[in-house]
């Protein structure tokens, strides 16, 4: 992953010397490749490239076309390199970065370039002779762009540190952005951590003049189209070769490939189909994955790991290369405020710093590109939520039955019983409730969440924490499977997720890369017929046809899952332990928390954390959350 930033005057008022200087500076902590600023009378733009691909070894940016002048600065890998090189009549090689693809694009289709891009990307091209800025972000925000505009004024940067450092905004941070992050929402789409600052939202542009911004939104999931094969094996086979097609993309490398493992479906699909394609290339895998130390099995929550289903998948698939991380040797503090350093605010998602250990190892290897199963559950493996609730809008009875068939493990008396109930619970829902005996609500995870928040109870009536959380995770009753997919891949989490991982890795040196975020996977997936979803009783059915004979069937049949995506969390917690105990004993004293944190509740968290059990449904996130904006 590559940082981009940029400083144009929209009304020719110069610039102050050494501006470019503070704002790459304020980028570079990673230790970038190379670095490079393009100055031109308007402003400027700048890149701190990370090389990855064979084609990146030699690019140039930012880049200015001598013809047209346009000038570039992209951090961008463009995966339909073969399919777009006769229409823009670039040979699909060396010779031609990612960055001149883009650049080529936009000058054949303009501002409706990025509908014919295919990849992960944020970039931003100047054109001289109209004095207009046109900026764009990939489809799903694997790639980060911030940005602010005022006064004659447009600053953009990939960190939104960059724009700090360019001394035109205060370091003020968002109010929002904190209560979101207190009560474990994600801040919304274009919002940053600080108050006047901006963010890109994914699948959308901005064309910016003296004049005006304006922001487009170029792509959107579309749910009323689905497609109709004769043979239902055609399904699982077109989505096996679109998946093939985006790990050939995701596993273009000059540089060692990894992948994490989970043990899980998705993850295991990748590792699998990744190792194949990379030797083919006479090239191989290596696999990290979090496991618990043996000693702690049995010991500490959670008690369990998935290294059986990774040493399987590693026997079958032929991966040589399989690490596994414990992180014994590591805490929680002092990697907070280590992440508190390098981007200068509380990021508030705790998952990217618990994965060090792993950065450090892959990098140990010489890994620049990690591949990663996330966001697989919201789309392409998709559970299948609410589709009981489409068979019965759509009076699908006969897919209802079967659906209810299969989970009961085809007992017909049992399959009458529960397709009676359903019929009922939709056509009557009085009725229902009547003879269920339901009074009424029952908790949810909502509710559990909210109730491990820090905050004060002042602060949170004041900033509405409950609202917050409960409005931004409920979706509508009458959404189908296809409103929800859609809904969940194109939340806000999925890109604050992505941008956070990413911006993590670049500190070693590693590019993060999503083969189940491709644009094409998603928009085949979401228009299959919605009763494959789920069958025979399995869900995530077409994505288990279609890695058939890759995976081994233990893990391509499984149901359940063993342990955490991190399983160590606790161990680092309870390394830490008498220094969070101090930490919280004298930080009243000591003013070590803003006073909207109540240091009492984090005992509380703290206290279940260190006895936590399997069944307790404690949520830490906003004890995670308050223990980054620890002061000093």
């Amino acid at each position: 992953m590559s940082h981009i930033f940029g400083y144009i005057s929209l009304k020719n008022q110069p610039l102050r010397d050494g501006l470019s200087d503070d704002m790459m500076q304020s980028l570079s902590s990673w230790s970038p490749d190379k670095s490079s600023v393009h100055i031109n009378p308007d402003g400027f733009l700048g890149c701190l490239l990370m090389h990855t691909t064979k084609e990146s070894l030699s690019e140039i940016l930012p880049y200015q076309d001598q013809e047209s002048k346009l000038i570039i600065t992209a951090d961008a890998r463009i995966d339909n390199r073969p399919e777009l090189s006769p229409i823009l009549d670039l040979k699909n090689d060396a010779s031609n970065a990612d960055s001149i693809y883009i650049l080529k694009a936009y000058q054949k289709w303009g501002s409706d370039c990025c509908r014919y891009l295919s990849g992960d990307y944020a970039f931003a091209i100047w054109n001289c002779a109209e004095r207009e800025l046109f900026c764009a972000r990939d489809h799903i925000g694997a790639r980060g762009f911030f940005y602010y505009f005022n006064t004659g004024k447009f600053i953009f940067a990939t960190e939104p540190k960059g724009i700090i450092a360019s001394g035109d905004i205060p370091h003020v941070l968002s109010d929002d952005w904190i209560a979101d992050i207190l009560i474990g929402v994600t801040p919304e789409k274009n919002a940053s951590p600080f108050a006047q600052v901006m963010k890109l939202p994914p699948a959308h542009y901005l064309k910016v003049t003296p004049d005006k911004l304006t922001l487009e939104q170029y792509w959107e999931l579309d749910i009323s189209r689905e497609i109709h094969y004769k043979r239902e094996q055609d399904y699982y086979d077109e989505l096996r070769a679109l998946f093939e097609e985006s790990i050939s993309s995701c596993v273009r490398s000059a540089f060692p490939v990894g992948a994490e493992l989970s043990g899980g479906l998705d993850s295991s699909g990748i590792a699998a189909f990744a190792n194949q394609a990379l030797r083919q290339q006479n090239k191989s895998l290596s696999t990290y994955s979090h496991v618990l130390p043996e000693w702690a099995k049995g010991k500490t929550y959670p008690f369990d790991d998935e290294r059986i289903f990774i040493e399987s998948l590693g026997l079958y698939a032929n991966i040589d290369q399989q690490h596994f991380i414990t992180a014994e040797d590591k805490g929680i503090l002092d990697e907070f405020q280590l992440c508190n350093q390098r981007f200068d605010y509380p990021t508030g998602y705790p998952f990217p710093v618990f994965c060090d250990a792993l950065y450090e190892k892959a990098h140990q290897e010489g890994v620049r590109v990690l591949l990663s199963g996330f966001p697989g559950d919201e789309l392409v493996t998709s559970l299948g939520g609410r589709l009981e609730n489409d068979f019965l809008r759509h009076h699908q009875y006969r897919y209802l039955w079967s659906l209810i068939y299969g989970k009961v493990h085809r007992d017909i008396f049992k399959t009458g019983y529960a397709f009676t109930l359903k019929m009922i619970s939709h056509y009557a829902p009085g009725f229902y409730r009547m003879i269920k005996g339901v009074p009424g609500k029952s908790v949810n995870w909502r509710e559990n969440s909210f109730n491990c928040h820090v905050a004060t109870n002042e602060y949170a009536d004041r900033m509405h924490l409950r609202d917050r959380l409960f409005n931004r995770t409920t979706y509508p009753v009458s959404w189908g499977v296809r409103e929800l997919e859609r809904a969940r891949i194109t939340e806000a989490f999925v890109c604050h997720r992505l941008e956070q991982c990413a911006a993590h890795a670049a500190y070693y040196h590693i590019e993060y890369r999503n083969p189940l975020a491709d644009k094409r996977l998603l928009e085949y997936v979401l228009a299959l017929p919605i009763h494959l979803r789920v069958k025979n009783g399995y869900h995530r059915y077409p994505f288990r046809m279609a890695i058939a004979g890759v995976v081994p069937e233990d893990i391509r049949w499984r149901t359940s899952k063993m342990g955490n995506t991190i399983p160590t969390v606790s161990l680092r917690v309870a390394r830490d332990s008498d220094r969070i105990d101090h930490l919280l004993g004298n930080a009243g004293k000591d003013g070590l928390f803003p006073s909207y944190i109540d240091v009492e509740k984090m005992k509380y968290i703290n206290q279940r954390m260190n006895h936590r059990q399997l069944g307790d449904a404690l949520y830490a996130h906003s004890f995670y959350s308050a223990l980054m904006m620890k002061r000093g």
